[in-house]
């Protein structure tokens, strides 16, 4: 993981989404999803920073994310690997507080339109009308200090009760934050965006 950052051009640097823009908003100048800081909460084993959205499909740490289909090609379980630099750190994560929760959002272009804005998209977070892991409603927030988490990493699994259609060529994107509940596109302080 690594913090954001200006390189020796002065061009400010954050961890882009890379799926195809402009149908989904991956670049600067639309407002793609970014991070600036990534070396606190993250996905998968690593993330890093790049000047605009590299396109498409060529972030090469969008490892966080294991999706498994059926035989009718529908997604039916999502497997989100997050990572936090010091996990157990009750001063810093807090899931009953506002400004101290990790939040995971998710979003599939469910019918191949090239959005992620249409009812029954969001497939993971606030909005996305699911509960998983025994949470009492949709706001999926991450509870560091109460869950088992191998030292600064913890995978999620979550078990989709009715089965997603994912068209072939559309996008899938997930998004980790922390202490803002991020949506589908502009910047976040802290956290990884990856596109699928």
């Amino acid at each position: 993981p690594n913090d954001a950052d200006s390189d020796d051009d002065g061009i400010y640097e954050a961890d882009y989404g890379d799926a195809p823009d402009p149908a989904y908003p991956s670049f600067k100048a639309n407002s793609g999803a970014n991070h600036i800081t990534s070396d606190s909460e993250w996905l998968g084993s690593d993330v890093n920073s790049e000047e605009n959205s590299k396109q498409i499909n060529k972030d090469e740490y969008d490892d966080g994310v294991i999706f498994t289909f059926n035989a009718q090609n529908k997604l039916t379980k999502i497997e989100v690997t997050v990572g936090a630099s010091n996990a157990a750190n009750a001063a810093r994560y807090d899931a009953g507080t506002d400004g101290k929760r990790i939040y995971l959002n998710a979003w599939i272009d469910s019918n191949g339109n090239g959005s992620w804005a249409d009812a029954g998209d969001r497939i993971i977070g606030t909005g996305s009308g699911k509960t998983y892991l025994g949470r009492p409603d949709d706001t999926f927030t991450i509870d560091s200090a109460a869950e088992s988490w191998t030292g600064d990493a913890m995978t999620y699994v979550f078990n989709l009760a009715s089965p997603a259609d994912w068209p072939v060529g559309s996008y899938a994107r997930v998004r980790l934050s922390y202490g803002e509940d991020a949506g589908i596109s502009g910047t976040a302080l802290y956290g990884e965006v990856e596109d699928y």
